[in-house]
């Protein structure tokens, strides 16, 4: 199985640890709901080299992973992430200060998915903005994964 390596530069613990771990127990879990948008966001961050754009599909495709774990995690797949942000971190056993967390990644995130007028566009983006943001998704796909 192909091992994704998004950093170029000795990024290869946060590589394996929060993007090939997080692939490898998706696919075993059977979430393709889940794994398709990651795998998407992943391609994106890729192309993004070529096409600078695709760095706000990153965003999106990360968060629309996320979203579909959370449906998964809490039964409640009528929910957006925002609806089930408080369950979804009441079922992982996370703090309260990586609930704080997830509302910042959430807000974040909409600031991409939610920008698609011409008098509101995409905000821009540097590479490794986008890295960590795909970084800290695979930190919450993690607190969902058994010990």
């Amino acid at each position: 199985m192909a091992r994704w390596n998004i950093h170029q530069e000795g990024g290869k613990l946060l590589d394996d640890k929060l993007i090939n771990d997080a692939l490898n127990w998706l696919r075993a879990k059977g979430y393709e709901s889940v794994l398709t948008p990651y795998q998407k966001g992943l391609s994106h961050f890729l192309q993004a080299h070529v096409k600078k754009d695709a760095f706000s599909d990153v965003i999106t495709d990360m968060y629309e992973s996320l979203e579909a774990l959370a449906k998964i995690v809490t039964g409640k797949p009528e929910k957006d992430l925002s609806g089930n942000r408080e369950l979804f971190m009441s079922k992982v056993n996370a703090s309260d200060s990586y609930k704080v967390l997830l509302k910042d990644y959430i807000d974040y995130a909409n600031l991409f998915r939610h920008a698609e007028k011409p008098s509101k566009p995409r905000p821009t983006i540097s590479e490794r903005e986008v890295e960590s943001f795909v970084y800290l998704t695979g930190v919450f796909l993690r607190l969902a994964m058994p010990d």
